[in-house]
């Protein structure tokens, strides 16, 4: 299975690649991402430069398909992707608004506008649910979007989500002085 899956993503990335040598890729800088045991990106934060605008984003992962209860991951190449802002210090202050989420009464949620794509965020805004879960081993965000009578949705604990706040925060000043 996952000799099929390798051979697959380098013939779509073949393809990627060869549509962005006729077109104009954006460039896209990694900041600053978590890692779970495996090596598997958790969450991440990344801008994207495209016609002379930066814009930051929190890659908050694959999403599983399932309900309120059970989540099963079966679509490793789509991402959700949630806008930051298009300057640090907003970028910033947006992620400092969501780690407050992890506060609020379990099971109360916000709206934000996400993009659920693959590779990389293209512009199909949609709406996303994050809502605030307690349990057992600790708290989490829950973001969740509603397809074909489906929930999708991934959890971002809040020791994973604090060390990328982190890492983002220490690469301010490095960002400062490549946004301009």
């Amino acid at each position: 299975m996952k000799k099929i899956l390798i051979v697959l993503l380098v013939a779509v990335l073949g393809v990627f690649q060869a549509h962005a040598q006729k077109a104009k890729m954006p460039v896209v800088d990694e900041i600053a991402q978590v890692e779970d045991s495996d090596g598997n990106i958790v969450c991440a934060v990344f801008s994207v430069k495209k016609d002379g605008a930066t814009h930051y984003y929190l890659d908050a992962g694959n999403l599983g398909v399932g309900n309120d209860v059970i989540q099963i991951g079966v679509d490793p190449l789509f991402k959700l992707y949630i806008p930051l802002g298009q300057t640090v210090n907003e970028a910033i202050e947006t992620m400092e608004e969501l780690r407050d989420r992890y506060k609020a009464d379990n099971g109360s949620s916000i709206e934000k506008e996400g993009n659920l794509a693959p590779f990389l965020p293209n512009g199909d805004v949609e709406t996303v649910k994050i809502t605030t879960r307690k349990g057992i081993l600790g708290k989490s965000l829950e973001f969740s979007l509603q397809r074909d009578g489906y929930i999708r949705a991934n959890f971002i604990a809040k020791s994973d989500f604090g060390n990328l706040l982190t890492n983002f925060k220490l690469n301010r000043k490095w960002l400062a002085k490549h946004e301009q």
